[in-house]
């Protein structure tokens, strides 16, 4: 699902396919979302946390020594933030076919 798709999907949603002008309204409540999203992920001290789907936060990551595979040279890949997203176990659940309880 891409983002226009997303926000078709909110337009129809029961909770605002009755309001005026339900596209607009779904357009920037994904808008806003991603918006918060890519600032806690670049502020990198919070995660973002929607119970029962997933987390998505940084975290830091050591330098580290890495080996380029076309000619051996050994190449030093320093430190800094990677992006990690944590998927709830009731979703994990669901999709191994286990009742989420």
């Amino acid at each position: 699902m891409n983002k226009r798709e997303l926000v078709d999907a909110v337009a129809v949603h029961p909770a605002v396919k009755d309001l005026p002008k339900p596209r607009q309204v779904a357009q920037a409540a994904v808008d806003a979302l991603l918006d918060v999203t890519r600032r806690v992920l670049l502020d990198g001290k919070d995660e973002l946390r929607l119970n029962k789907l997933f987390t998505i936060g940084t975290r830091e990551v050591p330098q580290r020594v890495r080996r380029n595979p076309n000619n051996g040279e050994v190449v030093v890949v320093p430190a800094g933030r990677a992006p990690y997203v944590r998927v709830s176990e009731s979703i994990r659940q669901a999709l191994r076919g286990q009742p989420v309880g």
